[in-house]
């Protein structure tokens, strides 16, 4: 099933965020939890698109 790996490439989690951001576990969950970054549950993992992520750098960088 190769479609479902390309899927679950473009699915990050809390730890991935925290290191592609360089920021701590409460933060990371900040930006979750006040949909600064668009994210969903899947059980009881947070999970964020890679596209989601992308869009919040680009904000960053316009506002910079």
């Amino acid at each position: 099933m190769e479609g479902g790996d390309a899927m679950s490439e473009s699915l990050l989690s809390i730890s991935d965020i925290q290191r592609i951001l360089k920021i701590g576990k409460n933060k990371a969950y900040e930006l979750l939890k006040t949909n600064t970054i668009p994210s969903f549950n899947i059980g009881r993992e947070w999970k964020v698109t890679k596209e989601a992520l992308d869009g919040y750098i680009e904000s960053l960088n316009k506002k910079n």
